[in-house]
């Protein structure tokens, strides 16, 4: 288990293999003496990484049960990969359902008042003479503004 840097055709090779298919690539001799294959591990509609296993020191080829092995790997690094991806959906869908209702309860803080003070407003050229109106036009307006 460690991270081996890849000769650079070796890498070329594999990069230009995953991304024309996201099928696992079994190297031949001829490809590689060191690597055996490698095996993509999806994320949305591209690859974001790559499981390699070096050949057997005996020389042998992989067993169906050891290849059948390393798709259960990959499987399941690709579903903890989408549970992290729709996690952070969710997580930004959230933020952004709480923005929408700040700014709601935002708007009817502001146009309430704003509401009251226009009507109060075109009462003013009518009621102009009342005295009572007119204080507790002020009183209101003072209250609404504040």
């Amino acid at each position: 288990m460690g991270k081996t840097p890849l000769p650079k055709p070796l890498n070329k090779i594999l990069y230009r293999r995953f991304n024309q298919n996201l099928k696992p690539w079994i190297c031949s001799k001829k490809e590689s003496t060191e690597w055996f294959g490698f095996w993509p591990v999806k994320s949305g509609a591209g690859w974001a990484a790559y499981f390699g296993l070096g050949r057997k020191r005996n020389g042998e080829p992989l067993t169906d049960e050891e290849k059948r092995l390393m798709e259960l790997l990959v499987d399941r690094v690709e579903r903890e990969f989408e549970v992290h991806r729709l996690w952070k959906s969710l997580e930004r869908s959230d933020r952004q359902a709480s923005v929408g209702f700040m700014t709601a309860a935002m708007v009817h803080e502001i146009r309430n008042p704003l509401t009251a003070l226009g009507t109060l407003v075109q009462l003013v050229p009518q009621k102009k003479d009342d005295p009572g109106f007119m204080e507790s036009f002020q009183k209101l307006m003072l209250r609404e503004i504040n």
